[in-house]
């Protein structure tokens, strides 16, 4: 599980942060917080492998090995 915030400007993804607690998001997402240009940080709970499609023999391997 990790958290992820996602920064906008006008509608403009401009940044993607990953963190895996929330105190280090925000700590990491500081900088644009502050930032009077960044209209909106959307915060995600993730809870998902990854950012990559694994082939389907792989999922069952890791399944068994993260449990």
């Amino acid at each position: 599980m990790y958290y992820q915030a996602v920064i906008y400007r006008d509608a403009v993804r401009r940044n993607t942060i990953i963190a895996n607690s929330l105190e280090v998001l925000k700590s990491k997402c500081e900088p644009w917080i502050n930032d009077e240009k960044i209209t909106s940080i959307e915060v995600m709970k993730c809870e998902d492998i990854g950012y990559f499609k694994l082939p389907k023999y792989f999922e069952e391997d890791l399944k068994d090995k993260m449990l």
